[in-house]
């Protein structure tokens, strides 16, 4: 039972990268940023990170 749960987790991961997601969630972050609010810009970041871990820009961005 816990290989099958492990599968399933694994494939729902697997699922919910999509790196043009995460640069849409970079857009919005660089748009929230340029208004001032931080916070947000984070938020989006975080969620461009989840979509794609390999995006070097991501880390940097949320870095500010």
């Amino acid at each position: 039972m816990k290989e099958v749960e492990k599968k399933k987790n694994k494939a729902e991961a697997e699922a919910y990268l999509d790196p043009v997601k995460a640069e849409e969630a970079k857009e919005a972050g660089n748009t929230l940023f340029k208004a001032g609010d931080f916070p947000g810009a984070i938020k989006e970041f975080e969620e461009g990170l989840r979509r794609d871990p390999k995006n070097i820009s991501l880390y940097s961005n949320r870095a500010y």
